[in-house]
């Protein structure tokens, strides 16, 4: 980026650089709070809960590091979980272990929210770089705050799990 001039980088992070908030067993991740769930907000300091999510951290110590170094725009998109409505209901169904549906229902990113969160990342004025934020729809169930994500890039999400498992 540096060496072709690129001014600014969107980096698709994961919900997992975050995902020991709300685990009710540290060791199994999927073990989500049933209630009383943690809000994470796109800015809460690193708690990985896999492997994977200690690479996302890595990543963005890299965004951050050459956002300060170098002067990129960077967003690193905290992205949930991207599933169609289909893929949605089969995550939540009566079959499914309670802690997952809720997961499911929490971080689901419809494929419309997701295209338009990549290009509100690709396009917004900043005022901060890095400007790491949660890319989830606007779910019922959502632990994921989507407030700042709203406010640094315009994220506006039209859709919501509770309404697409009702349709």
């Amino acid at each position: 980026m540096v060496e072709n001039g690129v001014d600014r980088m969107v980096f698709a992070s994961s919900n997992h650089a975050v995902g020991m908030y709300n685990a009710a067993d540290e060791h199994d991740p999927e073990s989500m709070t049933l209630t009383d769930a943690e809000t994470v907000r796109g800015d809460a300091p690193m708690r990985p809960d896999s492997f994977y999510g200690v690479s996302k951290v890595a990543c963005e110590g890299l965004t951050e590091f050459y956002a300060a170094r170098h002067g990129l725009e960077v967003v690193n998109l905290r992205i949930g979980w991207y599933m169609s409505a289909e893929d949605l209901e089969s995550n939540t169904g009566e079959e499914v272990e309670p802690g997952k549906a809720r997961f499911a229902r929490s971080a689901w990113l419809s494929p419309h929210d997701c295209r338009d969160v990549h290009r509100k990342a690709a396009f917004a004025d900043l005022s901060e770089s890095p400007a790491t934020v949660n890319a989830v729809s606007r779910n019922d169930d959502r632990y994921f705050s989507i407030t700042e994500t709203m406010q640094a890039i315009g994220y506006e999400p039209r859709d919501n799990a509770t309404e697409a498992l009702a349709e």
